[in-house]
C-alpha cells in the first residue's frame, strides 16, 4: 500500500489544527503460503466464473456491473454505489476536542489494520514527534473519525514509542458478551465505556440506504469529477500544551 494523502484536523474549543498528513499501514501482511487452483489435466491456473441459473451466460468478477440490494430488491450499478460513496467520504482525520486514556479494556473494538500517520517534510517533523511524545507519555490517544475507502469509520490516534499510528475501531454493538461463567469485571470505567458506545457506531450502513433510496426514487446520480483541494495547514501547538497539563503542571517532553 502506498502512502494516502490525507488532512489531519484537530478542533478545540477555541483553536484549531490542521496538518497534511500521509497514512500507510504499519505492519507487513502475514506471512503464508499461497496456492491456486488448478486444472487436475493440464495443471492450469483456472479462471473463476459467475453462471446465471436462468439464461446460463458466464460472467468474470469484473464483468459484472449490477447489484441487487437483498432487503429491497433494488438494483443499481456498482459504479452507481462506488461514486455515491466515494463521494461522501473526505479524507480526513477529524481528532475529537480532547484526549481520553487510552482504552486497554476495549481491545475488542480495535477492528483494521494499523496505520502510521507521517510527514517529512522539515517544518512538520518537530509537529508530529510532540504530538506523538505527547499521547505516548501521557498514556492518552484521539477519538477521530476517518474516510476510509469509501467509509467514514471511527478511529483511535496514539503514540507508540517510535510511531504515530492511527488505529480504526470496530462498531461496539459488534463486541459479544463473554462466555465465561461467573466472570467479574475487574475495572470498568462506566464513563468511557458510554463515550465508547456513542462514538464507535458505524453510520456508513446509513449511507447505503439513503443511497438506495436515492436510487428507488428513479433520482439520476450526477457527481462533479472531484478535484482535489489543499486545506492551509494550521500549526497551533497550544493544543498540545492544553493536553500535556496534568494536575495543573506541564510534562516535559523532549522534542528530537
Amino acid at each position: 500500500m502506498s502512502a494516502l494523502n490525507y488532512t489531519f484536523v484537530w478542533k478545540s474549543v477555541n483553536k484549531t489544527m490542521v496538518l497534511p498528513i500521509k497514512l500507510q499501514k504499519s505492519v507487513e501482511e502475514n506471512w503464508r503460503g499461497e496456492n491456486n487452483l488448478i486444472c487436475e489435466d493440464c495443471e492450469v491456473k483456472l479462471n473463476q466464473k459467475y453462471i446465471c441459473p436462468k439464461c446460463e451466460k458466464q460472467y468474470t468478477i469484473g464483468q459484472i456491473k449490477k447489484r441487487l440490494d437483498k432487503d429491497t430488491k433494488t438494483v443499481f450499478l456498482s459504479q452507481e454505489y462506488d461514486t455515491f460513496m466515494d463521494n461522501k467520504t473526505v479524507k480526513e482525520i477529524v481528532v475529537e476536542d480532547k484526549p481520553i486514556p487510552f482504552p486497554i479494556d476495549f481491545l475488542e473494538l480495535v477492528g483494521g489494520n494499523f496505520l502510521e500517520i507521517f510527514n517529512n517534510e522539515d517544518r512538520y517533523i518537530p509537529v508530529f514527534n510532540r504530538i506523538k511524545e505527547t499521547l505516548f507519555v501521557t498514556k492518552t490517544c484521539l477519538l477521530a473519525k476517518v474516510g476510509y475507502y469509501k467509509r467514514t469509520v471511527p478511529a483511535l490516534v496514539g503514540g507508540t514509542a517510535r510511531k504515530l499510528l492511527l488505529i480504526p475501531l470496530r462498531d461496539k454493538r459488534l463486541v459479544r458478551p463473554t462466555n465465561q461463567v461467573g466472570s467479574v469485571v475487574l475495572m470498568k470505567d462506566e464513563k468511557l465505556e458510554q463515550q465508547l458506545e456513542q462514538f464507535c457506531q458505524d453510520r456508513n450502513i446509513d449511507k447505503y440506504y439513503e443511497f438506495i433510496k436515492i436510487k428507488q426514487e428513479g433520482k439520476v446520480i450526477e457527481v462533479e469529477e472531484k478535484k482535489e483541494t489543499e486545506i492551509p495547514a494550521n500549526v497551533d501547538m497550544s493544543i498540545l500544551d492544553e493536553v500535556m497539563k496534568t494536575n495543573g503542571k506541564k510534562i516535559a517532553v523532549k522534542v528530537r
